[in-house]
């Protein structure tokens, strides 16, 4: 078996996923669909102000127009596919290259993540759910990164006008964890 896929673990029973169909075979059995489109597309204006209060989102409410890009870290060190030290090095190479390209940059870490900084970036409340963006906020980032993640596609709606992952999932391993800086130095971003 090559590369893990979270949720595999013998100890979980099922995973509530958006798309089911979209999962590796080895862990599709385990799936259990959950539209949160469903859930949250009825909210009304109080209830979305209270989602934005409760997550402390106020400064983010009404972002400006200013060319913006969202970067959805993940916790990739604590479950052993590399060290803290290069987890951070490959975000700060990836601030790096969006600055360079003009954007605002901001940082949405994963809960599970200690905290750290990123030099040049704003950071969104850690424990706001990304997949809430839509439902909030008419606000869509011009573009958003991840190394590979299920948040990027939040619900199947957009949170921003171009998503990519950086790391295809067959890489997304500690086996090729040493092609990952590589492969970003190349990436075309934006």
């Amino acid at each position: 078996m090559k590369g893990q896929v979270w949720g595999e673990e013998s100890w979980i029973q099922s995973i509530e996923v958006e798309y089911p169909d979209k999962l590796p075979e080895r862990i599709k059995k385990k799936a259990v669909e959950l539209k949160f489109s469903t859930l949250l597309s009825g909210l009304n204006n109080k209830a979305r102000s209270s989602f934005v209060k409760v997550f402390e989102l106020e400064s983010f409410y009404r972002m400006s127009s200013e060319k913006s890009c969202l970067v959805l870290t993940q916790p990739v060190d604590q479950v052993g596919i590399c060290s803290a030290e290069f987890k951070i090095n490959l975000y700060r190479i990836i601030v790096e290259k969006l600055t360079e390209k003009g954007y605002r940059v901001f940082i949405k870490q994963h809960p599970k993540e200690l905290d750290y900084i990123l030099d040049n970036t704003t950071k969104l409340p850690t424990l706001f759910p990304v997949e809430l963006w839509f439902y909030l906020t008419s606000h869509r980032f011009d573009y958003c990164v991840a190394l590979c993640s299920s948040g990027i596609h939040a619900n199947g709606e957009p949170i921003a006008r171009k998503s990519e992952q950086l790391i295809p999932l067959k890489f997304f391993n500690a086996n090729y964890v040493s092609d990952w800086e590589s492969i970003i130095d190349e990436h075309e971003f934006g």
